[in-house]
């Protein structure tokens, strides 16, 4: 995020760093993301709790509402603080439609902090949605993940082929021949996998 100043002298010692592989400088990338999203995260947090929207820098402001990160690894942190944003500044409709969007690209469950699960956004979202007078049945509808693992739907996608399917004469149990191009111009499904 750019905007965030306690890292400023850290981020520019390292960015002279060239000697970095792509992978290690995407995990710097990554990583740096990731802590100016924790630490906008804390601040946007104190700052409800204060009730004290001015806290929030207009710096940070602008690096929260800016463009989404390319890296969908960053995308639900990039969700989290825009919900937490617009929380903090009153806008409780758009507020859960970034949450939303965050539950949507999260890839990894909750996991159980001192024994005790531990969903902060969702615990968030969900006093929004009471504030806003939603009805429980109707959150149980709103919070359900889509059918299919979010994973899978992040990784899941028909794609156009890349290459052709190289022409082919197969025998199928009843001993009928099937050949490529008697079955050019039908909707076909063709499954290729090998031991």
């Amino acid at each position: 995020m750019s905007g965030i100043r306690p890292r400023a002298k850290e981020k520019a010692r390292d960015g002279q760093n060239d000697n970095l592989a792509d992978d290690d400088a995407k995990d710097q990338a990554r990583w740096e993301f990731e802590s100016d999203r924790v630490f906008a995260g804390a601040l946007l947090k104190a700052a409800k709790l204060a009730g004290k929207p001015a806290v929030v820098p207009s710096s940070l402001r602008a690096s929260i509402e800016g463009d989404a990160p390319k890296d969908k690894d960053n995308l639900p942190g990039y969700w989290s603080n825009r919900g937490r944003l617009a929380a903090l500044d009153n806008r409780k409709l758009d507020a859960l439609a970034y949450y939303k969007l965050f539950f949507l690209t999260r890839k990894e469950a909750p996991k159980a902090y001192h024994g005790k699960l531990r969903d902060d956004e969702m615990d968030e979202a969900l006093a929004l949605w009471k504030e806003l007078g939603g009805t429980e049945t109707a959150w149980a509808v709103w919070s359900k993940p889509p059918s299919g693992s979010t994973e899978e739907l992040a990784e899941g996608r028909w794609e156009k082929p890349k290459k052709t399917i190289p022409t082919f004469e197969l025998s199928d149990l009843s001993g009928k021949t099937w050949r490529l191009k008697e079955l050019g111009g039908k909707t076909l499904l063709i499954n290729l996998w090998a031991t």
